[in-house]
């Protein structure tokens, strides 16, 4: 099995909109993207994976990019991905983010290797 790596959904937010409506998003970004997707195997919980559809199923795209292709997007991703059922009970890791406690608690669970974020220390 490849190294595992979550990805914060507001990575998510950022680039695969902009990636499907085919605007100037940052090479850097695209390439760092599309770099994880290929080389881990991602791991989401049931959370994640209703964000990440929240985010791409948005209306707004509709006119530019057929929902079915979007969710073809968003099939393909969560069919490669390790799911990871998050237990409450369990001791949370500290975090600044209240938000961000589902990634740093699904990396550990799973032992990834890398957690890309966006988000920036306090």
């Amino acid at each position: 099995m490849k190294p595992r790596i979550v990805f914060d959904t507001n990575v998510f937010a950022t680039s695969l909109p902009n990636r499907l409506l085919d605007r100037n998003l940052t090479l850097a970004a695209r390439e760092a993207l599309d770099y994880g997707q290929q080389n881990f195997t991602p791991v989401m919980c049931s959370a994640t994976q209703r964000e990440l559809e929240h985010i791409y199923l948005r209306d707004r795209y509709d006119a530019v990019v057929p929902k079915s292709v979007r969710r073809q997007h968003v099939d393909a991703l969560t069919a490669r991905a390790d799911i990871v059922q998050i237990d409450p009970a369990r001791p949370q890791p500290a975090c600044a983010d209240p938000d961000d406690v589902a990634f740093l608690t699904m990396a550990r669970q799973r032992e990834a290797k890398y957690l890309v974020t966006r988000s920036t220390l306090p």
